[in-house]
């Protein structure tokens, strides 16, 4: 038995259109919002500091890790314009 066709469009046999790209990735889990990146990294470091389970020391060193070397650099930034190369610069830089 073979699929139902309406004006070109396959409706399948329950009368629903098939998913499109858009629903698929998301029902996968792999949709990536395409105005995610256009915040600032600093608008999401509260909500992702706020995410982790971690003991207070370790708090406090992220804490001061994000105040003293992320946030100068990289936190007026949106975060779709900060690219892989320019980390793995920042961190050879941080590391030397």
């Amino acid at each position: 038995m073979g699929h139902l066709h309406v004006v070109g469009v396959c409706v399948g046999y329950d009368g629903r259109s098939p998913a499109t790209g858009m629903e698929t990735d998301r029902n996968r889990g792999d949709y990536l919002d395409p105005n995610a990146g256009k915040v600032r990294l600093a608008e999401i470091w509260p909500r992702w500091i706020a995410s982790r389970e971690i003991d207070p020391a370790s708090a406090i060193q992220y804490e001061s890790k994000w105040r003293l070397h992320v946030e100068p650099v990289f936190g007026r930034r949106m975060v779709k314009s900060i690219l892989p190369f320019e980390v793995a610069i920042w961190l050879t830089e941080l590391h030397s």
